[in-house]
Formats: structure tokens, C-alpha cells, sequence
């Protein structure tokens, strides 16, 4: 259990009350109840309406159902209970039968009233690394109704567009947004670490994990946070009430299951689900809040720009669920050992607010680095001090997925992880990048040399595949022209 489905707080905000309090938290009219623990109480003290806040115009028009059936791909999958996409695609090319479709749609959008047919979910598990069947170690992936996923869809769209408008998403989430990409944000942490070497300051680097984080969120956790976002309580209520009472069924390689399975009491399975269009939003909307709550708190890195002497802010670097959380020394005076009473404080703090939202950090995924300087007089410069030098018996820990208390892996600075897609250590290495690049050169090679190819083929095929995944961490490398040849060589 979590603090957001213990009592007294999931009795608040689930019942005929729900609503009324909701509504008084995010305008800071509800007294929070003693027995919270610190993060939660942090957490739900930054769920709060802007000072412009407004609630968006929700409707399905027949113009507004026509558009996204005509972009939306038929081979798209859906719950095979309703119709399929193609349904509706067809649908569009009748005036009467597409107002009719938008009506349907419209009437529980604006009502929260869920039709039957939206109650089916069929589960289905996907490998999320090639060769994996451990059921643990798979992805469940939930196909809905095409109709109810249509309008998830829409309410995504407008909190996106809400929150974008207005600023509410913080500045380290880069996931799910327009005009942000993974690379950008691996950018963003060289940068960061170039700046620490810069100013030889000390800090703690947490990259951690969460587990799960669409099938963890709590309804009414997530519920608040889209709320933030304009949308309405009807429109929340259409979405987290089919989510709540559908019955689950299994689909298989050898075909759907007849058998069905429902929450096995009053309380239903949480989390937003994903294949769920309106999930991506949803993880947004929740994390922004984790985030600004550790901007509250103070913790994070700052710097003034050497030109402009503009001030520089991180505190989170976040990809969806995979998270760098960063608590840096107020100076130059600061050793390792002087901050890293803050930096168990960050993580702490950090995996409190994820707990706060129903879930949990995986330690398994999780590691850090511990950066200091020290200056070395024989080779008259400054180095990284390695993990005997500085507090070898420290440990950073965290709640683990059973809420004991784990230490996480401590790396050294030059230990290379793959994180985003790229090798990234504060210590840059470049002999990582290069291995991990030659493996991606070497496995298209060995896949396509068995194969036959026209000569036209190969151009088109080499630009389209391999080369994708070699240009992708281009902004981070400064490798030379040769290097880039012996890449290259297995390709050519």
C-alpha cells in the first residue's frame, strides 16, 4: 500500500465527497490531515490551480470526430468486444452516421456516464527487450474501446495544449511533449556535467527508475493532476470510471481468453493503463508536480551564465518514468562529504514523491555517481576523485519496491551507463560510445548479410535503418573523422 490508497486520504477523494474536495485542494481550501508523511504532504501542498485558471470547452462536434478518423490509422489495435477502427473510418464518409458516432462520443465526455460496450479491457504482455518472456519482465499493454480511446485521446490533447499554454509542465520533464527529444535531454545532462567540472563543485547524480509508472498512478492522484489542467470532473470521472469497471480479459498467441478477471474487491485496479491514449498526458501532469514540489524544496543545481549573468536552474532531468535527480553544492568550498546528507535528503524526497502518486523506484534500475575534485600536483590538474577517495562507505538508500530501505549502486565517475540511448558518465568516455556504436554497426551487418538485396535496395535501406541509430547520438560525440570510419566499416 501507498500513502495515496491509506486512510484517511483515498476516503477523501473516492465517494460522494470526492469532487468537493478535489476542488478544495487545488484552490488551498482543504486542510491536509495529520498522519501524512512529509513527501506526501509536499506533494499534495503543490497541487494547486494557477492564478488564470480556466476549464477547457469539452465537446465531440461531428467536424471534430470527422478530423481525427480521418488521421487515425485503421490498423490500429482496439478492444475486439466493439468495433474497430475501419468502423469508424467508414463512418466518416456518411454525414448522419458520423454526427450520430460524435453524439456518442459527446454524451460521456460531458456526462461521465461510461456505455457497456466501453467496459472491456484485453490485456496483452510484449517483450520490452528482445528474447525476454519472463511475465515480470514483460510490458501488459490494454486495448480499449475505439470509442472510448477516442475521446482519452482528445482529453490528453487539450491538457497538453492547456499546460504548454501555461507553463505548468516543468522544464525537466521532456517526455511526451512536443518539440522535446530524448537527445535534447542526454544534451542537457553533458551540459550540466560540464558546468560542475567547470566550477570543480560537488554533487550527487540519481538515476533512478520508476516502476511501472502508468500502472501505478492512483486515480484520484492522477485525477487531481489533469483537474490542474482544465479538464473537467465529468470528463475525468468517463475516463478513471471505465478504467475502474471493466473486465480484463487475455489475449494470446493462441487466441483471446474466455475467462475474465475483475478487481478482486470494492477497490478497483488503479493506474491509467497503458495503450491508454490519455496515459502519456497523465505521467506529464503527476510528474511536473513531483518536480516542482523538489523545486520548493531547494534542491536541484544553480550557476549564473558567464555572459549575461543569467540564472540557471536543474533539478530533475526527466524522460517519462526515467529520472536524474541532481543536488549540487551550494559553492566551490562544499566537499562530497559536506553534501551528502543533502543528497540522501533529494533522493529521499525524490522517491517519497513518487510514492506519493501510488508508485515506486525500482533500485534494480537505479545508480548514482557521487562528483568531487581534487587536485592532482604530479600530473598539475584537476581529476574526478574515484569511490576509495571519497567516502567509500557511504550509502545512498531509498524505499525499494517492498518499502524497505535499499542501497543503490554507487558508480565511478568514468562508469558509463546507457541511459536515453546513449553511454553517459560524468567522466565522459569515449571508448563507450564507440563500443556501443560498433555493436549497433556489427548486428546490422550480421542481420543483413544473410539476406538478398537489390543494388537499388541499399542506399534507401542503410539510410533508413542502421544510420538512424548512428546519427542519434552525433550532438554528444566529438569523435574524429577516423574513428567514425572504423564504425562504420562493418556497415560499409
Amino acid at each position: 500500500m501507498t500513502p495515496p490508497m491509506d486512510a484517511p486520504l483515498y476516503q477523501m477523494f473516492n465517494g460522494h465527497d470526492a469532487e468537493q474536495n478535489s476542488l478544495a485542494l487545488l484552490e488551498g481550501r482543504l486542510p491536509l490531515p495529520d498522519g501524512i508523511d512529509y513527501p506526501t504532504r509536499s506533494f499534495l501542498s503543490q497541487c494547486r490551480f494557477h492564478k488564470d485558471h480556466s476549464t477547457s470547452l469539452l465537446e465531440v462536434s461531428t467536424e471534430d470526430h470527422t478530423y481525427f478518423w480521418s488521421r487515425n490509422p485503421e490498423h490500429k489495435g482496439s478492444e475486439p468486444h466493439g468495433l474497430h477502427n475501419g468502423h469508424f473510418k467508414a463512418g466518416i464518409l456518411s454525414p448522419m452516421i458520423a454526427q450520430c458516432d460524435a453524439l456518442f462520443r459527446h454524451i460521456p465526455l460531458t456526462t461521465g456516464f461510461v456505455p457497456d460496450n466501453w467496459r472491456h479491457l484485453m490485456n496483452f504482455a510484449i517483450e520490452k527487450k528482445p528474447g525476454e518472456f519472463c511475465l515480470k519482465k514483460m510490458r501488459t499493454i490494454q486495448l480499449m474501446n475505439s470509442e472510448s480511446q477516442a475521446n482519452f485521446k482528445q482529453l490528453g490533447r487539450l491538457a497538453m495544449t492547456y499546460g504548454e499554454d501555461h507553463h505548468l509542465f516543468a522544464d525537466g520533464q521532456c517526455g511526451s511533449r512536443k518539440h522535446h527529444q530524448a537527445i535534447d535531454l542526454a544534451l542537457s545532462k553533458r551540459l550540466v556535467w560540464d558546468l560542475l567540472i567547470l566550477q570543480r563543485r560537488s554533487a550527487g547524480w540519481i538515476s533512478n527508475d520508476a516502476k511501472s509508472c502508468f500502472d501505478r498512478v492512483v486515480h484520484w492522484v492522477a485525477v487531481v493532476a489533469m483537474m490542474r489542467l482544465a479538464i473537467t470532473w465529468n470528463a475525468l470521472l468517463m475516463m478513471f470510471d471505465t478504467l475502474a469497471t471493466s473486465t480484463h480479459r487475455v489475449q494470446t498467441g493462441f487466441g483471446d481468453s474466455e475467462a475474465s478477471f475483475r478487481p478482486p474487491s470494492m477497490i478497483p485496479f488503479q493506474g491509467c493503463g497503458q495503450g491508454n491514449g490519455g496515459g502519456p498526458p497523465i505521467w506529464v501532469s503527476v510528474s511536473s508536480i513531483i518536480i516542482q514540489m523538489m523545486v520548493a524544496m531547494g534542491f536541484g543545481f544553480e550557476c549564473l551564465t558567464a555572459i549575461n549573468s543569467h540564472l540557471v536552474t536543474a533539478q530533475c532531468f526527466c524522460f517519462v518514468d526515467n529520472t536524474d535527480v541532481i543536488e549540487a553544492g551550494a559553492s566551490v568550498d562544499h566537499s562530497g562529504e559536506d553534501i551528502c546528507q543533502s543528497v540522501q535528503a533529494a533522493a529521499s524526497m525524490w522517491a517519497g514523491g513518487i510514492s506519493a502518486t501510488g508508485g515506486a523506484i525500482n533500485p534494480d534500475k537505479s545508480f548514482w555517481w557521487l562528483i568531487d575534485f581534487a587536485w592532482d600536483g604530479r600530473k598539475g590538474q584537476w581529476t574526478f576523485r574515484r569511490k576509495n577517495q571519497l567516502l567509500p562507505d557511504h550509502r545512498l538508500q531509498i524505499p525499494g519496491l517492498s518499502g524497505k530501505l535499499e542501497s543503490l549502486c554507487r558508480l565511478e565517475p568514468g562508469e558509463a551507463e546507457k541511459t536515453l540511448g546513449v553511454m553517459l558518465a560524468p567522466l565522459e568516455d569515449q571508448k563507450a560510445h564507440v563500443t556501443h556504436l560498433k555493436g549497433i554497426a556489427k548486428r546490422w551487418a550480421e542481420q543483413v548479410r544473410s539476406s538478398h538485396l537489390h543494388k537499388y535496395d541499399v542506399i534507401p535501406l542503410i539510410k533508413s535503418t542502421v544510420m538512424k541509430s548512428l546519427e542519434y547520438p552525433m550532438t554528444l560525440l566529438t569523435l574524429e573523422a577516423a574513428t567514425w570510419v572504423d564504425i562504420m566499416s562493418p556497415v560499409l
